[in-house]
C-alpha cells in the first residue's frame, strides 16, 4: 500500500534579499577585485558559496552593515599612502622655498613689514609736505596752507584705516 506523500516543507526565505557577486560590487560601489579582498579578509561572508556557474550570494543589508563597519574602523587608520605624499609634498615646497629665498624671490615676513614702514614713512613724509611747499611756492594762498594740511591729513588717516582692514587690524 502506498503511503500519501507528505508535503515538502518550503525552505525557509530570508526576508532581506540576496545578491550576487556583481550585485554586490554594484552596491558598494567597489572593484572587483576589491570586493575579493574583502570577502578573503572575512569583511564579508557568502550565504551561499558559488558552485560551477551558480554565483555566491549575499545578504544585501549584512553585506551593507559589514563594509560601513569596516570603513569606520579603517577612518581611524594612517594612510600610509597618503601620508608619503603629504610628507613629500611638504618638503617640496619647503625646498621650493628655501631656493626661492636663496634667489632673492621670496622675503621673510619680518623683512617685507620693516621695508613698508619705511616705504609709508617717507610717503606720510612727502604728502605732508606738499602744503608747506604748495604755500611757499604760491601755488595756494598762505592762509590755505592749513587747510590743504588737515585735507592731507585726512586722507592719510583714511588710507591708514583701509589697511588695517585689509591687513586683518594688523599694526602696520
Amino acid at each position: 500500500m502506498l503511503s500519501p506523500k507528505k508535503p515538502k516543507k518550503a525552505a525557509a526565505k530570508s526576508a532581506y534579499p540576496t545578491v550576487t557577486r556583481a550585485q554586490a560590487v554594484r552596491l558598494l560601489a567597489l572593484s572587483g577585485r576589491t570586493f575579493d579582498r574583502l570577502v578573503q579578509e572575512g569583511v564579508f561572508t557568502a550565504k551561499s558559496r558559488g558552485a560551477g556557474r551558480r554565483p555566491s550570494t549575499f545578504d544585501a543589508p549584512a553585506l551593507v552593515a559589514a563594509y560601513l563597519a569596516h570603513r569606520e574602523s579603517r577612518a581611524g587608520q594612517l594612510d600610509l599612502h597618503a601620508e608619503q605624499a603629504e610628507w613629500t609634498r611638504v618638503r617640496r615646497e619647503q625646498a621650493e622655498m628655501d631656493r626661492d629665498v636663496r634667489r632673492g624671490e621670496l622675503l621673510e615676513g619680518a623683512e617685507v613689514d620693516a621695508a613698508m614702514a619705511e616705504v609709508d614713512l617717507a610717503v606720510r613724509e612727502s604728502v605732508l609736505g606738499v602744503a608747506a611747499i604748495a604755500a611757499s611756492t604760491g601755488v595756494v594762498a598762505p592762509e590755505t596752507e592749513a587747510a590743504l594740511d588737515e585735507l592731507l591729513r585726512d586722507a592719510l588717516r583714511a588710507l591708514a584705516g583701509r589697511r588695517r582692514k585689509r591687513d586683518g587690524d594688523r599694526a602696520p
